[in-house]
């Protein structure tokens, strides 16, 4: 389990993304104080973080973000349908 600060820009609000679809949202921290503490529970408390491990153990399992497949097959719809735009715009010419 990780814990993370969010920020203003993309790559500190990458974490929150991804520990939001992780299910678990109380290691995301909004402030210095929040993030202090979550990592101070996060080294105190075995349980809490074997708990988290496990949550997230599990939501890899079923989750969306790690399913290659869709993914892949979400990028070659994108992928189609921006050939197909590019297609009818250089026909139309």
């Amino acid at each position: 389990p990780v814990v993370t600060l969010v920020g203003k820009r993309h790559g500190e609000r990458l974490g929150l993304t991804l520990l939001s679809r992780f299910g678990t949202p109380e290691t995301i921290a909004y402030s210095n104080e929040e993030y202090i503490a979550a990592v101070a529970r996060l080294a105190e408390n075995a349980e809490w973080a074997a708990d988290l491990k496990r949550r997230i153990c599990s939501l890899h399992r079923t989750s969306p973000v790690w399913d290659a497949v869709a993914q892949v097959v979400g990028v070659e719809s994108a992928y189609r349908q921006m050939l197909a735009v590019t297609q009818s715009t250089t026909s139309n010419r």
